[in-house]
């Protein structure tokens, strides 16, 4: 059964699909995978090193949900900027898996970055941060991971 788009849905999670010509009291919807944000997890300190000039490799893990998030590189672009390459070890076969995070400063409120993800499964591979000039390394928190859970998910709907 296909489900259809349409503007006026009161809310983006409603689905509206059309009966099919066969009488049922009852269909079953397929959700292949759920997407989720954990804000219930504490925000996680990570403290990067940051070169003079140039890059550097980092062995940086953190466990966020249960799930390792690496910071394998770090490289100052200029005198104000670095870029963070980061694995998310996201792997769609997995039951559950990490695709991207939000980084906050020490009081709780959202630190300004860009990030770069893979084009395909959204995941996130890099990670551009503003910086002080000679600032030597930079400290922020990690939280709220978005987690990939594998489906399906299957859910009876009835009439």
């Amino acid at each position: 059964m296909d489900i259809l788009k349409d503007a006026n849905f009161l809310k983006p999670s409603d689905l509206l699909f059309e009966a099919s010509t066969e009488e049922s009291d009852h269909y079953q919807l397929t959700i292949p995978s759920i997407r989720i944000v954990d804000r219930s997890i504490p925000h996680l300190k990570v403290t990067i090193p940051v070169p003079d000039k140039g890059s550097m490799d980092l062995d940086v893990t953190i466990n966020l949900s249960g799930l390792p998030l690496d910071f394998t590189r770090v490289e100052r672009l200029d005198e104000k900027s670095i870029r963070l390459e980061v694995d998310v070890h996201y792997d769609p076969s997995n039951s559950k898996t990490l695709q991207s995070y939000r980084i906050f400063k020490k009081d709780g409120t959202f630190m300004s970055s860009t990030k770069g993800m893979n084009e395909k499964s959204k995941a996130f591979e890099t990670e551009w941060i503003d910086i002080m000039p000679g600032q030597k390394e930079i400290s922020f928190y990690i939280g709220e991971p978005q987690i990939v859970y594998k489906g399906p998910r299957l859910m009876p709907t009835y009439t």
